[in-house]
């Protein structure tokens, strides 16, 4: 079972003129096989469809008897197709059910529809025209989801006759095969069948699949270029900005220092209110000047940059495709859109041994192994400038008796801690120094006077400082 939605329409006369007439000609019925109506007073066709008319016109009315608003419904005419798979051949009232039953699950059965059969296809379908509007209330049908309702009716409706023919409809909707587009269908509707499938066939080959693969890649990876691209840019916009509002707020600071200090005094609102208003449009027009001249520049440079980007990405799209013709692969594009960061291999041995000194520690000597004639590389330069002699050479100690002469050089070290043996004396503690001597400290209190009024004067420039940010933000945004 399929199921089709034609676009709303506005003319119930004009969708019933080609439903209940032969395709092209309006004086021939010969495809129409029966048709049926469902809450009209009529059976005729016409005089159904008048009657749909009328009750589409009086929506306004209606609504108004049920004490329902709303707006008008430009499109009230829907259309509706069932379609059978060829191989089921139902009857009159096997579809006239199957009519009704979509209409109850859509919740439409109360609304006025005609259904319409036509035989001039290899499968069985019936055509039904609703009214969007309720005959009774006014209020338009509910076509929320309406696709996809129906398509759990369609697979209810199989199930229940115990066949399924469109088994997508049974998976996941992130396991469904993705359709062929619109035009894709239109260029296959006029092929014969032996060519449809060869199409079919074409869309899994593999090597047609890697080559789409390729191509997604390269747009995911081009698209987030450009979005970081986009997103470098308000960073350098922002920095601009922030530059300018430091630059323009410090010399506007002796200025709004005199506003505070004649706050203080208690100079009238209306004039503080009017100074204040004066600096901040002055700030303002600073402000938008000098923005202006700075990004100016940068949106020219940042405009050649971005020409360039879209030209190095249109080539990387003309270099696909040449490689696509000739067989190549791209494999660059993995590393592209999946970059691998490689970490410092860890040294298991080291770690173990008690990190990087670890061999050191039990007198093991890095390097390769030494072999007779050999001298060993770290040795090399001290023995040359001894003249090589043979007997300052040193001999090189084997790995595991290292180890083990470590281990008891400290299990002989615990012994003696243990029996009160030999220890080490205590380190000599260092004389101590008052930090304050140390740091050249001076004792008592501050001197009276100037320290105390620097203070306040910090704190007062501090406060004015944030009250005049506070007013300006509250300025920006009030415009």
């Amino acid at each position: 079972m399929i199921v089709k939605f034609a676009k709303p329409g506005k003319s119930f006369k004009g969708v019933m003129q080609y439903l209940a007439h032969d395709a092209g000609h309006a004086e021939t019925a010969e495809r129409v096989a029966w048709t049926h109506t469902i809450n009209l007073a009529h059976d005729d066709i016409e005089a159904a469809t008048a009657e749909m008319r009328t009750t589409a016109l009086n929506a306004d009315v209606l609504k108004a008897q049920h004490g329902i608003g709303g707006r008008q419904v430009e499109r009230p005419v829907r259309h509706v197709s069932l379609n059978w798979h060829p191989s089921e051949k139902p009857d009159q009232d096997a579809m006239l059910g199957a009519a009704q039953s979509f209409l109850k699950h859509m919740g439409w059965d109360e609304h006025q529809a005609i259904v319409i059969a036509h035989d001039d296809k290899a499968y069985r379908h019936v055509h039904l025209v609703v009214n969007a509007i309720h005959p009774e209330t006014g209020r338009k049908l509910d076509d929320g989801f309406e696709r996809r309702r129906a398509q759990a009716w369609a697979l209810a409706y199989e199930q229940d006759h115990g066949k399924i023919f469109c088994e997508e409809r049974i998976k996941p909707a992130a396991e469904r095969e993705a359709s062929a587009p619109r035009q894709a269908w239109i260029a296959m509707r006029d092929l014969p069948a032996e060519r449809i499938a060869d199409d079919y066939l074409d869309r899994h080959d593999p090597r047609l699949v890697m080559e789409r693969n390729e191509w997604k890649l390269l747009k995911d990876i081009q698209k987030s270029e450009r979005i970081e691209f986009f997103e470098n840019g308000k960073e350098i916009y922002r920095g601009i900005n922030q530059t300018i509002y430091r630059q323009v707020r410090e010399e506007f600071r002796q200025e709004w220092a005199s506003y505070y200090a004649a706050r203080r005094d208690g100079v009238d609102a209306a004039s503080l209110a009017e100074l204040r208003l004066e600096l901040i449009a002055r700030q303002r027009d600073v402000m938008l000047e000098r923005r202006g001249e700075a990004t100016a520049e940068q949106r020219d440079l940042r405009d050649l940059q971005y020409r360039e980007l879209l030209d190095r990405q249109k080539d990387e799209r003309a270099e696909l495709a040449a490689r696509q013709e000739l067989g190549l692969r791209s494999h660059d594009l993995l590393d592209r859109a999946y970059p691998v960061t490689f970490q410092k291999p860890i040294d298991r041995e080291a770690e173990i041994m008690g990190g990087e000194d670890g061999l050191d520690r039990f007198g093991v000597q890095r390097g390769r192994e030494r072999h007779d004639g050999d001298v060993a590389p770290q040795r090399s330069e001290e023995l040359v400038a001894r003249g090589n002699d043979d007997e300052t050479r040193a001999p090189l100690r084997d790995p595991v008796s290292g180890i083990a002469g470590g281990l008891l050089s400290i299990i002989g070290q615990l012994g003696e801690s243990l029996t009160g043996g030999a220890t080490k004396p205590p380190p000599k503690s260092a004389p101590e120094v008052d930090a304050l001597e140390r740091f050249k400290v001076k004792r008592g209190q501050p001197p009276p006077g100037d320290a105390n009024e620097r203070a306040a004067q910090d704190r007062e420039r501090a406060h004015a400082e944030r009250q005049n940010w506070r007013e300006w933000h509250q300025y920006e945004q009030e415009r």
